[in-house]
């Protein structure tokens, strides 16, 4: 499915640090994207994505929901590996994109 994606990068800080940060202020591209739930170490946020004149066709009983799973896990040293999968618009995915090469460590 063209909309899927999965990517792993690394972040400074331990993982609750990293968890509390993103609960506070999400990264940009998770604009359209609420929180619904989480774990100990997991956010998932979702999006709802059909357009209105999809819904207006489907008589207001059909929607599209995205989910973002978002898991964190301590590296080596003071970093936290960060897991990311699940659906995104291609708008998103760019954005995420940008996200990875302006404010995130390699691997």
């Amino acid at each position: 499915m063209a909309d899927e994606v999965k990517v792993a990068f690394g972040l400074p800080g331990a993982p609750n640090d990293a968890i509390q940060a993103w609960k506070a202020s999400p990264p940009g591209f998770l604009g359209d994207y609420a929180l619904e739930d989480e774990s100990y170490d997991t956010l998932v946020y979702r999006a709802h994505v059909m357009g209105k004149g999809m819904k207006i066709l489907m008589f207001g009983m059909a929607d599209t929901i995205y989910t973002l799973s978002i898991t964190f896990t301590a590296r080596e040293g003071d970093a936290t590996r960060v897991t990311l999968s699940g659906q995104a618009k291609e708008q998103v995915q760019e954005q995420l994109a940008a996200y990875l090469r302006d404010s995130t460590q390699p691997l």
